[in-house]
């Protein structure tokens, strides 16, 4: 698996490919002016959003989407995430995220916790 990484109108991109093939992808707002409502949730007051985490069909269930995240959490270690926890809606068979609360389950493993919001968001906080 190659990794690749960029950044394009406040976004931050790692992509991962095998071969020329893109089988992962997770787009972060760097320049996310949320922080006011989830300063409860924060140590610090730099916050970032997970915009979108993608996984090649054919590739699901292979821990792409474990590896971007955990690439992420690296490449912003001092900030911390918000994201909503809303799955895609897909028509192949292998999804194995197709509610919110299995959204929910996945995320818990990187330190993500549920807020008090009507919406089904997740934050982390950023390291101590």
């Amino acid at each position: 698996m190659e990794i690749k990484y960029f950044e394009h109108n406040n976004n931050y991109f790692i992509q991962a490919f095998n071969n020329e093939t893109l089988i992962g992808n997770i787009i972060i707002d760097t320049n996310c002016p949320e922080y006011p409502r989830y300063k409860e949730y924060c140590n610090g007051n730099k916050l970032v959003k997970i915009v979108r985490i993608e996984t090649n069909p054919n590739y699901v269930g292979q821990g792409i989407a474990t590896k971007l995240i955990q690439l992420a959490i690296k490449q912003f270690e001092d900030y911390n995430f918000v994201l909503l926890c809303s799955p895609a809606k897909r028509t192949e068979d292998t999804d194995t995220l197709k509610t919110v609360s299995d959204l929910q389950m996945f995320y818990s493993k990187f330190g993500f916790v549920k807020t008090t919001e009507f919406l089904p968001t997740m934050v982390r906080k950023a390291y101590d």
